[in-house]
């Protein structure tokens, strides 16, 4: 359970209580990202694969309650090939609006690259690059699980 930052004297919050509880959001995102990779990693390949984060490391804000993606919200999300965009709240929506921009920016694979590696038994977490490679490799293999 959350604790919150309990205001000063003043009834303001510090910068340390502040930087704290943005420190532990932090934390619970990171920590929802390694659960959704590692369902890919537990995943059968034989099975279809879903992604999808059963921890929710943000509570859903009250000014969020009910509402829905921007339309651009939902076109990023499709891009990346995500299902279910349209069931998503806001909320939702947002944080993996945030996974995907960390994953841009440490040039890791996409959500489709782990999908699909993990459909093969092969490890999910790794560069873009890697993960081409890794791909190329099964497509020559005939969309057959890799040899180890």
């Amino acid at each position: 359970m959350k604790t919150l930052p309990l205001p000063n004297r003043s009834g303001k919050l510090t910068r340390q209580d502040k930087q704290a509880a943005v420190e532990r959001t932090l934390y619970e995102i990171r920590t929802a990202t390694t659960s959704l990779l590692q369902q890919i990693d537990d995943a059968d390949p034989r099975e279809e694969v879903e992604l999808r984060a059963e921890a929710t490391p943000e509570r859903e804000r009250g000014w969020h309650r009910g509402r829905a993606p921007s339309e651009k919200m939902k076109a990023i999300l499709k891009k990346a090939k995500l299902e279910r965009v349209e069931e998503m709240t806001f909320t939702q929506a947002g944080q993996l609006m945030e996974e995907l921009k960390r994953r841009w920016d440490n040039n890791l694979c996409t959500f489709a690259q782990a999908k699909k590696l993990a459909e093969f038994g092969e490890d999910a977490e790794c560069t873009f690059d890697e993960a081409r490679a890794k791909l190329d490799a099964i497509a020559r293999n005939g969309w057959k699980v890799l040899s180890p």
